[in-house]
């Protein structure tokens, strides 16, 4: 009987033994997994902060973590009004075969732009629309060259002449001032200036973003199911009139994408701002490459 004790006693050491020296290799390879794991962690939420502070660096330099988060259009804004690399041309330019046109033009004077965003206006607005609204400075603080012209015979300050062909008066527009392949910004009105461009030359655009443009019913279907633009179509929801029907004919654009803005009427950029850039600045990323 007490050897069996003996034996159980021993048994039960050795078995001790063994559990602590599988503790001693095994802890300290957990304690390396979890240092691992941490260090994983610690990695993706370094990565996730530093690419929200470069998302507020855009809008003057903010830095505060989750500010984003919380800004409003009126705090991004402000951001880009008091960015001081960011330089705003407002002048008229001669367009030969016309004679003067206004322009307003914000770039960020340090770097190299990305690409260009082309904005026309609707029939009660004009260049200045797209300025104090916020669009030139923000969208330029994303790193793209930001024009804004006054439509012949419009509210602005380009009179009005004879434009036998819209089409081609955007052409010597875009060839006067440079630009190369922009994304042509369309309200309304201006309708009647970018769908003949569109349907003539879509080539010369790298995107359209029309907001309930008129004259929409003046193309075949077919017009529409075979270009290749790639576009944004976005509308008011309580836009029901022309909003809702020019999208209609717009969604038959086979590289297009239709939003429609919660709680906007028919000048959608005005009711929901932050939205209607934001929906701006992907597409552009997406179509720039940025």
């Amino acid at each position: 009987m007490l050897m069996g004790v003996q034996v159980n006693k021993t048994a039960i050491l050795l078995l001790i033994a063994a559990v602590l020296t599988l503790l001693f290799i095994y802890y300290p390879s957990v304690s390396s997994d979890k240092q691992s794991e941490l260090s994983r962690v610690n990695a993706v939420e370094n990565f996730a902060k530093e690419a929200l502070e470069d998302k507020l660096r855009v809008f003057g330099g903010a830095n505060e973590e989750g500010k984003l988060m919380n800004m409003t259009w009126e705090d991004i804004k402000d951001s880009a009004l008091h960015n001081t690399k960011l330089t705003l041309t407002e002048e008229k330019f001669e367009l030969k075969g016309f004679g003067q046109v206004y322009r307003r033009e914000c770039v960020d004077s340090e770097r190299e732009s990305s690409g260009t965003i082309l904005l026309l206006h609707g029939a009660k607005f004009n260049s200045e629309t797209w300025k104090n609204l916020g669009t030139l400075h923000v969208m330029a603080s994303y790193g793209y060259r930001v024009v804004a012209i006054d439509l012949p015979g419009g509210r602005g300050e380009t009179p009005a002449g004879n434009v036998p062909d819209k089409a081609d008066f955007l052409i010597n527009v875009m060839s006067t001032l440079k630009i190369e392949n922009p994304i042509l910004i369309s309200p309304s009105m201006s309708g009647g200036w970018s769908l003949p461009l569109i349907m003539k030359r879509s080539d010369l655009l790298k995107g359209y973003l029309p907001v309930a443009p008129v004259d929409t019913d003046k193309y075949k279907d077919d017009e529409y199911k075979t270009n290749q633009i790639q576009a944004l179509v976005v509308y008011g929801d309580k836009d029901t009139a022309l909003g809702s029907h020019s999208a209609l004919k717009l969604t038959l654009l086979p590289n297009g994408q239709v939003h429609k803005l919660k709680d906007a009427n028919h000048a959608a950029y005005l009711d929901q701002p932050l939205e209607f850039h934001r929906l701006l600045h992907n597409f552009a990323d997406k179509l720039f490459g940025n």
